[in-house]
């Protein structure tokens, strides 16, 4: 029986795939990258008036959430005259997805929240980044 192998690299992973018995085999490995993680995530009080999120500069990054941890609804928009009434509404316990990507030279993205009631502390929105 003849064995073939195949090595592959692959964005930051290598993979190993061969046939054995009639069958393939993949194997994956992913290289840890130590200088950037792989995600992040930020936490914020949302208040009355607008609130900039920690949306930070991360080279690769592929898209953003944005979860309403508090007990009362958040609205969010790309500039700081954001309202209950122009904003995207994210109700208590809820989130908010974006394919919010950032490369090295891009201009970088700035999302405001507000609420119509004081969010309860401890923190209350959590931002989290994925590259």
């Amino acid at each position: 029986m003849r064995k073939m192998m195949k090595y592959l690299a692959i964005a930051g992973c290598s993979a190993l795939v061969g046939m054995f018995g009639g069958r393939w085999i993949v194997g994956i490995a992913f290289a840890a990258n130590t200088s950037t993680p792989a995600w992040t995530v930020e936490a914020v009080n949302v208040d009355v008036a607008a609130t900039p999120l920690p949306i930070t500069i991360m080279n690769g990054r592929e898209g953003v959430e944005i979860f309403n941890d508090g007990p009362n609804k958040i609205w969010c928009g790309s500039t700081s005259a954001v309202t209950s009434a122009t904003g995207r509404p994210i109700p208590a316990g809820g989130s908010w997805g974006l394919s919010l990507s950032y490369t090295r030279g891009s201009v970088e993205t700035t999302i405001y929240c507000i609420t119509t009631a004081l969010q309860v502390s401890p923190v209350n929105t959590r931002v989290t980044q994925v590259r």
